[in-house]
């Protein structure tokens, strides 16, 4: 029973969240007057968590009372618990290095965090790292004209 209250209880909280966050987003101010403004993706991004939340909030409505769900085990907590330290770095390190290196560590050690330890490649991780942030940095400078964080390379 506690294990149905705990799944509603979360996707009740992450849909307020999502409610939340969408609010917010929609308060962003544009620098344009038209078309994809600061507020697009984060929008976006409220709108699937709150999809995510419906879902998961819907099926602690339909699970069985006395259905059992599997503890996560330790090593899935230490997962969850160290990307969670990286991605609140990769929004601390923003301000300081700038987007594009920030984006490349944290994509580096997101990867490397999340791959099992014998699929580990460092190198192959560094070269998809440092492409998909040059990417990243290229779309959101260039087509959506959006200024990123620069930190120490102006």
């Amino acid at each position: 029973m506690q294990e149905r209250s705990n799944t509603i209880l979360a996707g009740a909280a992450l849909l307020v969240a999502a409610g939340v966050i969408f609010i917010a987003a929609s308060q962003i101010k544009s620098r344009f007057p038209f078309g994809v403004d600061s507020g697009f993706f984060p929008e976006i991004a409220s709108a699937a968590l709150g999809i995510l939340a419906a879902v998961i909030l819907l099926q602690g409505l339909r699970t069985a009372p006395d259905l059992k769900m599997e503890p996560v085990a330790p090593e899935g907590q230490k997962t969850v618990l160290l990307s969670l330290v990286l991605l609140t770095a990769f929004g601390g390190g923003m301000a300081v290095i700038g987007f594009l290196p920030a984006a490349a560590i944290y994509l580096f050690a997101q990867f490397f965090v999340l791959s099992p330890p014998p699929q580990r490649r460092p190198l192959y991780f560094a070269l998809i790292a440092l492409g998909s942030a040059a990417i990243i940095q290229f779309i959101f400078a260039s087509w959506f004209g959006l200024v990123l964080p620069t930190g120490l390379w102006r």
